[in-house]
């Protein structure tokens, strides 16, 4: 088990819970979030873009839907090569 070469950090604190903890910790180990091991970033993403016109997601306008009946939709950014 890998909890048996760590530290029970229960051990001789005062309390109800931590009797409990000190007794499951060698079974069920530490947590599982915030252990101390280094932070993992999530890579860096291209934006996606339009099925409709191309451009991306960020260049849209979002329209939100009024009430329960009206949904939200989004418009694309105006087409310069459309206009002439």
């Amino acid at each position: 088990m890998p909890s048996d070469r760590l530290p029970n950090p229960y051990k001789g604190q005062p309390g109800w819970w931590n009797r409990i903890n000190q007794a499951l910790f060698p079974f069920m180990g530490p947590a599982q979030v915030g252990t101390g091991g280094v932070a993992r970033t999530d890579p860096v993403r291209a934006p996606s873009a339009c099925r409709e016109c191309g451009h991306p997601y960020s260049e849209h306008q979002v329209r939100r839907g009024v009430g329960a009946n009206q949904p939200s939709s989004i418009l694309c950014p105006a087409n310069p090569s459309a206009d002439s």
